[in-house]
């Protein structure tokens, strides 16, 4: 083998080493950066986040906040919000511009995962809503 072709050779190695190693890096990064989400704050990422914001606040007079007693309250109340938007009134007692599209096409897993975090996250409530309450107001209103 030439000089020239050696040392193409082995820059070619060593490139693609470095391109292994540093992979593996990232994705590490990757996978720590989201090892700590529960599966009720990824689904509130999804779903939530775009309309009431990271910390709950929601946008004045176009989407309501998340925080303290708003959601501390009955919690058959807040399932009929994610999944219908009715009684909106009853939890917010405010007059916003943008409705919430309801969440039903969500399973009731999915729904209680949701609120579950918002509870705990925005009203320190660690009472959890189960499937199976989610479920009834489902067929409550089919």
């Amino acid at each position: 083998m030439s000089k020239p072709s050696k040392l193409f050779f082995f820059t070619c190695l060593f490139l693609s080493i470095l391109q292994f190693s540093c992979n593996g890096i990232l994705q590490k990064e990757k996978s720590d950066k989201f090892a700590n989400i529960s599966p009720g704050e990824s689904l509130y990422k999804q779903y939530c986040l775009s309309c009431h914001k990271s910390n709950g606040s929601g946008v004045p007079d176009l989407y309501p906040s998340l925080k303290g007693e708003k959601v501390k309250g009955d919690k058959m109340i807040l399932i009929k919000v994610v999944l219908l938007d009715i009684e909106r009134e009853a939890l917010n007692k405010g007059n916003y511009k943008q409705g919430m599209p309801g969440q039903n096409f969500l399973t009731s897993q999915e729904i209680a995962l949701i609120i579950n975090f918002i509870r705990k996250k925005f009203g320190q409530v660690d009472d959890p809503v189960t499937a199976d309450e989610v479920t009834t107001v489902k067929k409550e209103f089919r």
